[in-house]
């Protein structure tokens, strides 16, 4: 049998650079002299489809100076902050090594993540880089999976050589060296005098580009060196911040030994636990949960716990509460974590959350409690469990909608039955006047409709625009629904 032929790993690098989005000349650009300013500024305030739009332009370059590293930093923040598109860049990112050192395992995280979330430009690059770890085919590692040490018999060759490198990138050379775990031309600059607490453009330091860059051994060159392990750069980062958010449990626990403080927070409010909780890294959840405050809050009175719950595996979920998160807390919307796993977490998450006791009744300022936003997110899976675990089948959003309103409007037949069989009210009305069997004909849902009328739904009540259902059903081109709906007699 012929064996299967795969593309060398230099070729999946060429489908990555291909498939990472670019940035058309034509969009606004910030102004080169205006640069630190614009990015500390997003970096604060940004949403997460301008950081991604910024991160591009200085990646290539168009309207400002070129900074891979600068743009790394954006695309990740706009990937935590959950845009899409900037997560399958960011994983393409990691995959390439720019502006980073490259790292496989973040790539694949980043790639996974967007594909889960329909990016199909995620899948199949996946595919490629599942091909190259798996062994299924003789695929050679590019240098920076295997790391190797740079080790040059001349000091003073190395020094030039970083020095032509800084220059090249706009970065001093022990920043370079550092953004590069090159530990040895590292620990030459440090014995000859360089500035520990130089900084770049967006005010990081040696320490902190080597804490998010993942290598250990230059982390502790800086630490004895006496680099200040609490310095924030302008976004009010940290290095221990830096290393949660990269996922470097090895680098979080040297910073922690070396007195690096936890509880410092951003002028945002991010803690190193934040960016952990956000970034779902549940082993540096777990080293920073029982030295952190767990009850800390951000701006928008969002715990690390609520994060968490929003977007990550149970495990990082349990270290949390394992380490005394407030489980019912809310932020300014009135939203417990609970809310926050019916809004996007796994089932999983929502399973250890309910097992914890978390409060289901906890509606937000517009009436929507855990229960009620699982349904309008069509997660009926998730809202079985919950109505299994004792939600309220009746509660009502502020503008009225009830469960079998948004049940039926939803096109969810299962939950419809089981709503019905708990002897919720067939005929009750939203502040628009419509009833549930209302609802399931606007939507086209004729197999709800009949299940509504035959548990009494009324097909004669009329909404705030004096329509019946059959008039709706009408006015959405379902005219077998209408007759059906004219000849059922209440």
């Amino acid at each position: 049998m012929a064996r299967l032929r795969f593309p060398p790993f230099g070729l999946i690098l060429s489908v990555a650079i291909v498939l990472l989005p670019g940035v058309s000349a034509t969009e606004e650009a910030p102004r080169a002299s205006s640069q630190t300013e614009d990015a500390v500024t997003l970096l604060e305030r940004g949403d997460g489809e301008t950081l991604f739009k910024r991160s591009l332009q200085y990646r290539s370059g168009v309207g400002t100076r070129p900074d891979l590293p600068l743009a790394f930093r954006l695309m990740r923040a706009a990937a935590e902050r959950g845009y899409r598109r900037a997560e399958f860049a960011l994983g393409s990112m990691y995959l390439q090594g720019l502006g980073t050192p490259g790292d496989l395992e973040q790539a694949r995280f980043w790639l996974k993540r967007a594909a889960s979330r329909g990016e199909k430009r995620a899948e199949f690059l996946l595919r490629r880089v599942d091909v190259g770890r798996d062994g299924l085919a003789n695929v050679p590692l590019p240098n920076w999976r295997k790391r190797p040490e740079e080790k040059r018999s001349d000091p003073a060759v190395s020094r030039s050589a970083s020095a032509l490198e800084a220059a090249r990138n706009g970065r001093a050379a022990i920043l370079d060296a550092a953004l590069r775990g090159q530990t040895e031309p590292l620990k030459q600059l440090i014995e000859a005098g360089a500035k520990i607490e130089e900084v770049d453009d967006a005010g990081q330091t040696p320490l902190m580009l080597a804490s998010a860059a993942g290598n250990k051994r230059a982390l502790e060159l800086l630490i004895a060196a006496h680099a200040k392990v609490d310095a924030q750069d302008k976004s009010g980062s940290t290095a221990l911040m830096a290393a949660a958010s990269a996922d470097r449990a090895e680098n979080v626990e040297t910073l922690l030994q070396a007195g690096a403080n936890p509880r410092l927070a951003s002028p945002q409010g991010e803690t190193a636990l934040m960016r952990a909780a956000k970034g779902c890294h549940a082993s540096v959840v777990a080293l920073l949960a029982p030295v952190s405050d767990p009850k800390s809050a951000d701006g928008q009175q969002r715990s690390p716990l609520m994060l968490a719950a929003s977007r990550c595996p149970a495990p990082a979920i349990e270290a949390l509460l394992a380490n005394g998160a407030a489980i019912d807390a809310v932020d300014k919307s009135g939203r417990n974590a609970l809310w926050h796993a019916a809004d996007g977490g796994g089932m999983d998450t929502l399973e250890a959350l309910l097992a914890k006791g978390a409060n289901q009744h906890l509606a937000d300022a517009q009436g929507v409690t855990p229960f009620l936003r699982a349904l309008e997110l069509k997660r009926e899976d998730a809202a079985l469990v919950m109505l299994e675990r004792g939600a309220d089948p009746n509660a009502a959003t502020a503008s009225g909608n009830t469960p079998l309103i948004v049940a039926a409007q939803n096109g969810m037949t299962e939950l419809t039955r089981k709503l019905l069989a708990r002897g919720v009210k067939v005929n009750a009305r939203n502040k628009q006047g419509y009833s549930a069997l209302m609802a399931a004909v606007e939507s086209g849902r004729q197999d709800i409709a009949e299940i509504l009328l035959n548990s009494g739904a009324n097909p004669a009540l009329l909404n705030k625009k004096r329509e019946a259902a059959a008039e709706i059903a009408g006015a959405t081109g379902g005219e077998g629904l209408a007759r059906a709906l004219r000849a059922a007699k209440h």
